[in-house]
């Protein structure tokens, strides 16, 4: 009986200009001897075959994709509930103290390929545009699958599986922070993808349904979930947020001779709060929805709609404050927030 492993193996063999951590198979890892054959399915799926194994490159949509792996022998077994996707980590040191910020992966192109950092081999080339969560940081990843033996203490030498070689990640220097001066590096892995159970658990599905657990066209129940779930969750989201600020937004305003505190009235604003000042105040929108922070506007009297600078509120304090690519306010702006948490905030947060 043929052996194989059904885990996606990552491997950095050919590091670009930035600093890659990658999750890496502990053993020797060989060529395929056999002959690997390229197909592209009906769909327009990528496909990597020997007589052992199947590995394919399949896209839901324009902005997901994932990876299977399965025997030759039970290729009709592959199914997004046994699928991989990659799992980027972004991670900065500020004075010691690392953080780390999850990575929006895309594929942009894929294709068929006859060499990669490792040597002549049938390949899936992978172009990847990531964007930090956070920072907001744009790149692009280029990795390599390709089947390859697996030689293991104690493992057969018919064991197989995939290699992901992460060639390189460049970063568009356009999108980094004027003022950025902090070492950092990606680290690059793989998730089995559970999402689509969790989803049915989140809605109260019969997890004991053979319909629910290995529904008849996979990818479109997956999809289907996805947008209900997203369209239920974007309502709640808006709402919560709205009623956040409807007892509020009156009684947090303060307007000197030069400057005003302005609420925001729905996500949208902060949104575009954030493309204006080029910070990431509009991933906060589930943070104050579920009341874990408050976000503020500070805006001059002379120019009431044009973003200025943002304050975020947490536990009844002030949190940080940032102006445009995150600098710091000016004195003006500093006395003016601190008067508004001393003399407003207090009381304004009370009748919430």
């Amino acid at each position: 009986m043929k052996k194989f492993i059904s885990l996606l193996l990552s491997l950095c063999l050919l590091l670009g200009t930035l600093p890659l951590q990658v999750s890496a198979f502990a053993g020797d890892i060989f060529p395929s001897e056999s002959t690997v054959k390229t197909v592209t399915l009906n769909d327009g799926s990528l496909s990597l075959q020997n007589e052992y194994i199947h590995m394919t490159f399949r896209k839901l949509w324009g902005s997901y994709a994932y990876l299977t792996v399965v025997p030759a022998a039970k290729s009709d077994e592959e199914s997004i509930l046994i699928g991989q996707t990659p799992r980027c980590t972004f991670i900065t040191y500020d004075q010691g103290r690392e953080k780390t910020e999850g990575v929006v992966t895309e594929p942009i192109k894929a294709e068929f390929v006859t060499k990669t950092p490792n040597g002549s081999a049938n390949a899936i080339k992978v172009e990847y545009s990531l964007l930090t969560s956070l920072s907001l940081i744009k790149a692009k990843a280029t990795v390599y699958y390709e089947l390859v033996q697996l030689k293991e203490t104690g493992a057969s030498s018919d064991t197989w599986g995939v290699l992901a070689s992460v060639s390189e990640i460049c970063i568009d220097e356009d999108s980094m922070p004027q003022d950025w001066n902090r070492d950092f590096n990606f680290k690059w892995g793989y998730s089995f993808n559970s999402d689509y159970l969790q989803m049915c658990q989140g809605q109260n599905y019969d997890m004991k349904s053979s319909q629910v657990l290995f529904p008849k066209h996979c990818n479109e129940a997956h999809d289907e979930l996805s947008r209900y779930i997203k369209k239920c969750r974007d309502e709640q989201t808006k709402r919560a947020f709205r009623e956040v600020y409807e007892n509020l937004a009156e009684k947090a305003n303060l307007t000197s001779k030069k400057l005003q505190i302005v609420c925001p009235k729905q996500t949208d604003d902060l949104i575009t709060e954030g493309q204006a000042l080029h910070h990431c105040v509009g991933t906060y929108i589930e943070r104050v929805a579920a009341k874990k922070c408050l976000i503020v506007f500070v805006r001059r009297v002379e120019e009431p709609k044009k973003p200025y600078v943002t304050v975020e509120v947490r536990n009844g304090k002030i949190e940080q404050i940032h102006g445009d690519h995150n600098s710091d306010p000016t004195e003006e702006v500093k006395k003016f927030v601190d008067l508004w948490s001393r003399k407003v905030l207090p009381m304004a947060l009370q009748t919430t």
